[in-house]
């Protein structure tokens, strides 16, 4: 056939395939929805030459040598308009406002949908990869740091780990029951307890052993009634580590954090004199409102005011000796002397800062910068004393000064509010005559300090440090809302603080490169709840804890009442106080070595009692809290002789010798609150043998025996529903509880527990027999020992049977569970027995057996008998075991 045949054949197949199709009523129409309508419309469309298009030359060419007229073809399809598919089908009147709208509205929702549509595809594909990227950077620190400054930690007997005795360690469930490190845990009031799981590196790093030293040895002062001086401690942990400057500044943070508490006078961890107590600023620091806030606030800052005038005395030093020779020192190096020297220095003619508009003496030496500087290390006196000296130099408007001055440092360091009101009226006329006539910025800033005043226009270059900023608003702050009446430029302490945050760690740190700045300007401003939460997100989370650690130990750091909350950070309404999440802070951290070291677990979690209060609901709260996670601890992990020791070698565990600050008073509330609620915790999860070596240690000798009736009865159970596996037949072995029972029986133990369970018991121990010979397919066996055993009535004695279900009415619950099913197990034997019997007495059908047949026929009056107490117990049985008893009964007849 040729070329011009076959596209001739083609063109009549494809005029005639409509019809084709058509004709046949059997196949299903092509239903396209909206949106793949427009979709093969828009490809179409985009198939049709636009106007000024030349058309396809070749495809006349093509078609006329097989017969087709290509022009008049081309002029057929130019002839459909499809330009105007997403027009409206009728034409919109220019005058029918009231459809173009319409058609307009439509319109731009659809579009504005779609364009929405694809911008929020976008945005998550962009915030997705961001994050993907942020959360891989994080990742990677916390990864090189750990992996970086690993070293195994082998001081002190708390970090050893005892490889002589590990029995317990890293068991898991042998029946099935949740996996170890997934068992729910409640709240004390019975609510779901929500435990954040962090990922445990497994390794004490040298930086944590450090701490985890001076953590051990606090909790020994605490456990002997000892005060200790934990800032002083952990500074010297923190000294231990390493000689990097995010260190050097976080040793810097100790010693600021001691100054602005009190902590003095210490050596080794140890007070000299003027002791301070665990949780002596607890009660008025917890709310502003509380007797004594004002008092505590004004001592904090002011111990902030100290530290950064003893930072600038060292600074002043080394800077004298970095210039010596400008500074000219010489004499005796009283702090006059020094300030004048660094004068000098700070004034040199090269290099140093010019002397335009400052006031000086005949030696060249800024009369208000060394009374500044004086002010600035602490020494109100002396710079009084300087400025009587040199009062003949002072300009005829500042012989006022002597005055305020004196009336300053006599009524600790403020002003009388009269004289205050006079003084800022005369500051403000020299601001606006400094405009003009530039003064000095050293008197200027000496004027304020007196004055207690913020002014927008401040003469930055006195303090051109962070430190300077920090402690002049520590000078001007005021305490006494009345003062505020007058002078709209007062600074309060709440108000200095909501400045700091509201500038943000930006301001103080060079692009994040040193997080510990803020974190100590957060310190300075006694913001300490904000300072732990902040520096726990960047690499010194280590030392967040332990700075909130000491804090809490002081009663310096506020949690909510209700620390269920998941935030670590919980803002007041007011905007001022926070609240952080000590309890999260404490568990996120000790989850680092949670299976690794839990004896050093407990000492982090015995400062969740700090906020335990029996006085309180939160407070008790609090104390149960606490004492579901030291019981989480022990199911996680079972290590039971590292954390609760074992009586019969003489081994105190680590919750036993930390009892008092685990707030547990007796051996009694010890036994109530840790061992028995554990021990139920491993019985309810399957965990039996360890549930059995805790009511051992509380002596709890009707729990031993529950056990005991529990594992069997579940052993029971499994066999009787063909459920057993190797793990639980390994965990509930019946040989091992018969030996527990006898070793109890033996020492005398059972005397202590009810004969109801030690009877059951008993029982129980001998239906393991009775499932074992079942399963042994000992029919004959089995039979007998439930006849023995006589927990079934297989006689016509109706009151015997009434006797009986009595007895079983008040059984244990394990025995009564599997009532149902040893019912079966026992008509399955008799139906068995039944069955070989029959078998023998006519096993071709013609012979007949006398004896068998009389075995027959008592087995199926037992059968009957057991069905009679059936009855009895009816409502009692679930309908298939009653149905299964009757179906075993009518196949023996």
């Amino acid at each position: 056939m040729s070329k011009h045949a076959i596209l001739r054949h083609l063109l009549e197949k494809s005029q005639n395939i409509a019809n084709s199709v058509s004709a046949k009523k059997d196949l299903p129409p092509i239903e396209r929805n909206l949106e793949e309508i427009e979709t093969q419309s828009r490809k179409f469309a985009s198939k049709i030459n636009k106007p000024g298009e030349s058309p396809e030359k070749k495809a006349p060419f093509f078609l006329a040598n097989i017969g087709i007229d290509g022009d008049k073809l081309s002029q057929t399809v130019r002839s459909i308009n499809v330009l105007g598919t997403f027009e409206p089908r009728e034409l919109i009147s220019e005058a029918d406002t009231t459809n173009y709208v319409e058609y307009k509205y439509r319109s731009t929702v659809t579009s504005i949908i779609q364009d929405g549509h694809n911008q929020t595809i976008q945005d998550y594909h962009d915030e997705f990869e961001r994050s993907l990227n942020l959360d891989w950077e994080r990742s990677k620190i916390k990864v090189f740091e750990e992996l970086g400054q690993h070293q195994p930690f082998t001081h002190g007997s708390i970090n050893d780990q005892d490889s002589s005795f590990t029995p317990y360690r890293g068991e898991t469930p042998k029946t099935g029951g949740p996996s170890l490190r997934a068992a729910p845990t409640s709240w004390p009031n019975g609510k779901a307890l929500m435990i954040p799981r962090s990922e445990a590196i497994g390794t004490l790093n040298s930086r944590m052993g450090h701490y985890s030293e001076a953590v051990v040895k606090l909790n020994a002062s605490r456990v002997r009634g000892v005060d200790f001086a934990v800032l002083n401690s952990f500074e010297n942990a923190a000294r231990k580590i390493s000689s990097e400057r995010g260190n050097k500044l976080i040793i810097e943070c100790w010693r600021a954090l001691a100054r602005i508490v009190g902590e003095e006078n210490v050596l080794e961890g140890q007070f000299q004199r003027n002791h301070l107590k665990e949780r002596q600023f607890a009660n008025p620091y917890q709310s502003r409102i509380q007797p004594g806030y004002n008092e505590l606030e004004k001592r904090l800052l002011a111990g902030s005011r100290q530290y950064l005038e003893e930072q600038y005395k060292q600074f002043l030093e080394d800077y004298i000796a970095g210039h010596r020779k400008e500074a000219h020192m010489g004499g005796v190096p009283s702090p006059r002397n020094k300030a004048e020297a660094f004068m000098r220095a700070n004034h040199r003619p090269n290099g140093g800062k010019t002397l335009d508009h400052l006031e000086t003496n005949a030696e060249k030496i800024p009369i208000w910068g060394v009374i500044f500087t004086l002010i600035r290390v602490g020494l109100l006196n002396e710079a009084l004393e300087v400025a009587r000296d040199n009062e003949r130099l002072f300009h005829r408007n500042d012989k006022p000064f002597l005055t305020y001055f004196t009336d300053y440092v006599q009524k600790n360091r403020r002003l009388s509010r009269d004289t205050r009101e006079q003084l800022v009226a005369e500051i403000k006329q020299r601001i606006k005559l400094s405009a003009k006539h530039p003064q000095d910025y050293y008197k200027l800033t000496v004027y304020h300090i007196l004055a207690q005043l913020s002014l927008t226009t401040f003469p930055n270059t006195a303090i051109p440090s962070t430190e300077d900023y920090l402690w002049f608003n520590l000078m001007i702050i005021q305490y006494d809302n009345s003062e505020s009446d007058s002078i709209n430029e007062t600074v309060f302490a709440r108000d200095f603080q909501k400045y700091i945050v509201q500038f943000g760690p930006n301001s103080y740190t060079s692009d994040g490169k040193d997080p510990v700045q803020y974190f100590k300007v957060l310190l300075i401003s006694a913001q300490f709840e904000r300072a732990v939460d902040y520096l726990v997100k960047t690499d010194f989370s280590v030392e967040a804890v332990h700075f909130g650690i000491a804090l809490a130990y002081y009663g310096l750091l506020r949690a909510p009442d209700s620390q269920e909350t998941m935030a670590m950070l919980v803002e007041s309404s007011d905007g001022i106080s926070a609240y952080l999440n000590f309890n999260a802070l404490i568990y996120n951290y000790a989850q680092r070595f949670y299976t690794l070291n839990p004896r050093l677990v407990v000492h982090y979690f015995s400062f969740m009692h700090l906020y335990g209060d029996d006085q309180t609901e939160a407070g008790r709260h609090q104390i149960e809290l606490s004492h579901a996670y030291i019981r989480q601890l022990v199911f996680d992990t079972c290590s039971f002789e590292e954390l609760l020791g074992d009586p019969r070698k003489n081994i105190a565990g680590e919750i036993v010798a930390n009892l008092k600050i685990l707030r547990i008073d007796s051996d009694t509330e010890y036994k109530a609150k840790i061992i028995a609620p554990l021990g139920r915790q491993f019985e309810e999860n399957g965990k039996y043998r360890h549930a059995l070596q805790l009511f051992e240690l509380a002596k709890d000798y009707d729990a031993l025996i529950s056990v005991l009736n529990k594992m069997l009865g579940e052993y029971i159970w499994m066999h009787s529903h063909h459920q057993a596996s190797p793990d639980a037949d390994s965990e509930l072995d019946p040989a091992f509880v018969k030996r527990k029972f006898q070793q109890y029986e033996t020492d005398h133990l059972l005397y202590h527990s009810g004969t109801a369970l030690v009877r059951d018991c008993e029982l129980l121990m001998d239906l393991t027999d009775f499932v074992r010979y079942f399963n042994q397919k000992d029919y004959v066996k089995a039979l007998e020992f439930i006849e023995e055993l006589n927990i079934f009535p297989l006689d016509d004695d109706l009151a015997g049977m009434a006797k009986r279900n009595q007895e079983l009415y008040t059984a244990s619950k394990e025995l009564r569970r599997n009532i149902p099913d040893l019912m079966v197990l026992t008509m399955e034997s008799m139906y068995e027995y039944h069955k070989q019997l029959k078998m023998k007495a006519s096993p071709g059908g013609l012979l007949f057996d006398n004896d068998n047949y009389s075995k027959m026929q008592n087995i199926q009056r037992k059968a009957r008998s057991l069905m009679t107490f059936v009855g009895l117990i009816k409502q009692s049985l679930p309908t298939d075991t009653y149905n299964s008893l009757a179906r075993l009964e009518v196949l023996m007849r």
